[in-house]
């Protein structure tokens, strides 16, 4: 991986797939809250679970890579002959600006989920 270059891109992925709620154990997390002048008790279920959002990251990466025209070497070679890199950001563009309803579909399945 290091020699490709995609040592850190590994370790950011691992990262985000690591917070998971751990069942049966109870730790409950105080955070001062300056607005209430006291402490605020957080368990730590609900803080792992609010990480797991983050893997929304990896939608458009899954949406460009598996399920659409994004995966072939020809649009690899358009976006490099056009200085175009085809990366999550410019997928999301795209799916948002010809494909709204494949939008409202992930999103619907993510609520869902």
């Amino acid at each position: 991986l290091r020699g490709a270059g995609l040592w850190w891109w590994c370790v950011f992925d691992v990262a985000l797939l690591l917070p998971q709620p751990l069942l049966g154990v109870e730790v409950s997390v105080l955070v001062w809250n300056k607005g209430l002048g006291r402490n605020s008790v957080y368990h730590l279920d609900t803080l792992l679970l609010s990480a797991m959002f983050l893997r929304c990251y990896f939608l458009p990466r899954v949406y460009g890579d598996c399920l659409s025209e994004f995966a072939s070497d020809a649009a690899y070679a358009l976006g490099r002959f056009n200085r175009v890199q085809l990366d999550q950001t410019f997928i999301v563009k795209h799916v948002i600006a010809f494909s709204l309803r494949s939008v409202v579909i992930v999103i619907f399945i993510e609520v869902a989920i």
